[in-house]
């Protein structure tokens, strides 16, 4: 997202987002707000819970000390959600999401195993990724390891809210180099040494993050603030991708089957498609047949209906 006039109202936003596929809505649950909390309450559900493990230090899941809420859904069945308390090694966000599923069991959704387990957090590319490379710098880190601060910022009977704050650094121009032209925003900018460099600065941008839980709601409320205000306008050229992560949302170890895949690319000429699993099955890991088909960008894929 370009920082231009169109956005001068004033580079600050916010963005929402539902987690339904986390929560199974595909899987017949009922949608979030048909049945008031009043009504949940007398109908024998026990009221919103937050444990934060022994003495207030933090509940170890998944090799992280969390902030775990235990709410219930609006068939009144109980959910949790662990948010890690950062530490800067891959924590503020959620390390573990359970619900109910409709036999009575119990759905774990884990972390996957890579370098980006974990769901919630941010990621935002540079359009001129050699304007932090000029610093040493990655211009799109994993927001999971910045240094973030979290907060609890309402808890009661049917509702909480909480939240991570953290600063994530963009790279732009100079007010200078805006004022004068002194180079275009995608001048390759060859290391540190590189006259141009000084035409390029840090700036800061402050992120504030919040999970909402309600009782009588199936998904929490994900909403996120970038705050660019501190950047002069044009000065920073960049996307801004959340809720970010990976999460074994299937509730296994990675080698369920794979009923369909659904790709569709950010390419305007790139064809929309969907595949459904006829023959040979095909594990999440394996390689796919579409794959060769125009390398799309998004790749959603869900299991069989006996594993929902």
């Amino acid at each position: 997202m370009k920082n231009n006039p169109q956005f001068h109202s004033r580079r600050r936003f916010v963005i929402g987002a539902m987690l339904a596929l986390l929560f199974g809505l595909a899987l017949g649950s009922t949608p979030a707000g048909g049945v008031g909390a009043a009504a949940l309450q007398a109908s024998g559900c026990g009221p919103l819970v937050v444990d934060s493990g022994p003495g207030g230090a933090g509940k170890s899941i998944n090799g992280f000390l969390n902030d775990q809420y235990r709410w219930y859904d609006s068939a009144c069945r109980l959910r949790t959600a662990a948010l890690a308390r950062n530490d800067t090694a891959k924590g503020g966000n959620a390390k573990q999401f359970t619900y109910r599923l409709t036999n009575g069991s119990t759905r774990a959704i884990n972390p996957g195993a890579n370098g980006a387990g974990g769901f919630g957090y941010i990621v935002a590319h540079l359009s001129n990724p050699s304007f932090a490379y000029s610093y040493g710098a990655d211009d799109s880190p994993l927001g999971s390891g910045n240094a973030a601060t979290y907060k609890k910022i309402f808890t009661g009977r049917n509702h909480a809210i909480y939240q991570y704050t953290l600063n994530y650094v963009r790279y732009g121009l100079t007010q200078s180099a805006l004022t004068n032209h002194s180079i275009d925003p995608w001048t390759w900018i060859n290391g540190p040494g590189d006259p141009n460099r000084q035409y390029v600065t840090v700036y800061n941008m402050p992120v504030h993050i919040q999970w909402m839980f309600a009782t009588g709601r199936d998904d929490p409320v994900w909403s996120v603030t970038f705050d660019l205000s501190g950047a002069p306008n044009h000065a920073v050229d960049s996307d801004f991708r959340a809720p970010y992560g990976d999460m074994q949302i299937e509730g296994g170890d990675g080698s369920d089957t794979v009923a369909g895949v659904t790709a569709t690319s950010s390419r305007p000429w790139a064809v929309r498609s969907a595949w459904t699993t006829i023959g040979t099955i095909h594990s999440p890991t394996a390689a796919h047949p579409m794959m060769r088909c125009g390398q799309p960008t998004w790749m959603p894929r869900w299991g069989w209906p006996g594993r929902r």
